[in-house]
């Protein structure tokens, strides 16, 4: 990945896993919304409060067992201007 990106005229590369970090908030995420599923459920319909549980146990199981990842990537690309006389 960094080659291509520096072959697309990108400097300054910087890529960090974050598989780590965003199972850990998968995993709050999860457990803050079962913890307010009184107010969800109010708030939209049990329907839409079934879907948010389905998909937040969705990448909180595929994050920490390992199928899922994730990467911050950040780049510097500069543009030349041509200017004419």
């Amino acid at each position: 990945m960094k080659t291509d990106l520096k072959e697309a005229g990108f400097s300054n590369i910087f890529i960090e896993d974050m598989t780590s970090s965003w199972s850990k908030f998968t995993k709050d995420r999860y457990k803050n919304y079962q913890d307010n599923i009184d107010r969800h459920t109010r708030v939209h319909n049990e329907i839409i409060v079934q879907n948010m549980l389905y998909f937040y146990s969705f990448a909180m199981r595929y994050l920490s067992g390992g199928k899922l990842a994730g990467i911050r990537v950040s780049a510097k690309k500069i543009r030349l201007l041509k200017i004419s006389l």
